[in-house]
């Protein structure tokens, strides 16, 4: 069932890190975010990725640079918050520095739920999955709608990227950019 944990139980890491929680929060109808935000599906990662020049240099480029050893060219601010491992369906201590971990909104298995992370000692951002009970970080990203009636069967696509954006973003429908 849904459970999160500050590492090594103790709050003081969740003021920095936040907190880890399994991946039935990630996927869970009730959605852990704010209103008016979500858990990232996978499309949503890979857009991210895309757009900060692919999984062999994005991670870099999205980690902290006052706290870790990246460069965070677009405001991600990612922190090495870590991972709890799980035993017998609970969180234990795991590892917290060295490495950061994000759940997808999205299954691979029946047991298993992607997720995303970055490491102090590599540039890349890795996709992989992992059994739902482990504990991790979550990011939250803003719902939009572009005004498109997504139901129409004109067949247009779209991708709004970087996704969140502040003050410019790229429009793309159709794969023609506007």
């Amino acid at each position: 069932e849904p459970a999160w944990a500050f590492f090594a139980n103790n709050s003081s890491n969740g003021d920095l890190y936040g907190k880890l929680y399994n991946g039935f929060v990630a996927t869970d109808s009730r959605n852990c975010c704010p209103t008016g935000w979500t858990v990232p599906t996978t499309a949503d990662w890979n857009t991210l990725t895309e757009y900060a020049g692919g999984g062999t240099v994005a991670g870099e480029k999205l980690k902290n640079s006052t706290d870790w050893n990246g460069t965070d060219e677009f405001g991600f601010n990612a922190l090495p918050g870590g991972l709890r491992f799980a035993l017998a369906g609970d969180l234990n201590e795991g590892t917290l520095f060295g490495q950061g971990y994000w759940w997808s909104s999205e299954n691979s298995s029946a047991v298993d739920i992607f997720f995303y992370r970055v490491e102090t000692f590599a540039p890349d951002l890795y996709e992989s999955a992992e059994n739902y009970t482990l504990g991790m970080s979550i990011r939250c990203i803003k719902e939009t709608s572009l005004g498109l009636n997504e139901n129409s069967t004109g067949g247009i696509e779209s991708q709004v990227y970087p996704n969140p954006f502040t003050s410019s973003a790229t429009l793309v429908l159709s794969n023609k950019v506007v």
